[in-house]
């Protein structure tokens, strides 16, 4: 199935080509960059999918997800300012205004804009108006579930005291009544932080077994398409040897034990949806931006 087979309009086809181009303008640059720091990575989620199932994008993708081990994320902390001018990589503590949006990393391309500026893209600084790459770490988690369990809940916990910074409290998920009632109670205890204190006990408790050399890895809390989230552990063995794969017109690399990683989230992930799936998926997320002054403006550097 390709984007023209879908039931959506020519001129959202085509913003959603730009941003994918813009994409791979990111992807091509934080490559380069971990090429020249001797940096791991992998593509992860649907971009791992992407690049097994249709060498490229998901037809009607319009992010990208990149993994590494935390190791390896400290060294990328270290040369972040060795990126091109026109992209930008962005901690979750450093927004404006003491606000937060969620735990995960990123690196925004800076010419491009996902739509008008509103007073929510001003609250958060307006960088998140930006086409970005995600970047998850691997954290080691304890072998025993219970343990895992706890330090997942105490992370869980965190995470909802930050929510209490994001703009007028909004939380991006469907909940329960019970689920708001505690949200909101986390929340609002939350806005007593400030939110680099809040990070700094989150990452604590993420890093806290590290040190550890017999351990499994997983990507703490916000692991795509799991129901028991805090049981999803990856090898480590899946994780450290990579291989370079067609991805668009560029190379880029997926972990050697992709198989067993798109299993996990995916289950048969060859077999695509159905149009109909996707048509539904399209409309109902990620493109609240569609027609509100989308823009972007092709990287100087000629990325090959």
């Amino acid at each position: 199935m390709t984007l023209d087979d879908l039931n959506i309009a020519e001129s959202e086809k085509k913003q959603i080509k730009e941003m994918q181009s813009a994409i791979l303008e990111i992807l091509s640059e934080f490559d380069r960059l971990c090429k020249k720091n001797n940096i791991t990575y992998h593509l992860h989620g649907g971009s791992l999918l992407g690049a097994v199932r249709h060498k490229g994008f998901i037809p009607w993708d319009e992010d990208a997800d990149i993994a590494m081990t935390r190791d390896q994320f400290d060294i990328l902390i270290k040369h972040r300012n060795d990126l091109e001018k026109n992209f930008q990589l962005v901690l979750p503590d450093e927004l404006e205004n003491d606000s937060a949006l969620d735990c995960c990393f990123r690196i925004y391309h800076l010419g491009t804009k996902l739509r008008e500026t509103s007073d929510r893209d001003k609250y958060y600084g307006d960088i998140q108006n930006h086409v970005w790459l995600d970047i998850f770490v691997y954290e080691k988690v304890p072998n025993n579930n219970i343990l895992g369990f706890i330090q997942y809940s105490q992370l869980l916990i965190t995470y909802m005291m930050i929510m209490g910074h994001r703009y007028k409290g909004e939380h991006g998920y469907q909940f329960s009544f019970i689920q708001k009632i505690i949200v909101k109670l986390f929340s609002s205890i939350g806005k007593l932080f400030n939110i680099k204190t809040l990070f700094k006990l989150y990452w604590k408790i993420s890093t806290k077994y590290n040190n550890n050399t017999n351990l499994n890895y997983r990507r703490l809390l916000n692991d795509s398409n799991q129901k028991d989230k805090w049981r999803c552990k990856r090898n480590i063995k899946d994780l450290e040897k990579t291989i370079y794969v067609p991805f668009e017109n560029i190379q880029l690399p997926i972990p050697t034990g992709y198989d067993s990683n798109l299993k996990m989230s995916y289950g048969n992930y060859m077999q695509e949806p159905s149009k109909e799936q996707v048509d539904s998926e399209i409309n109902s997320k990620h493109f609240g931006y569609r027609d509100q002054g989308f823009s972007y403006t092709p990287s100087p550097t000629n990325f090959k």
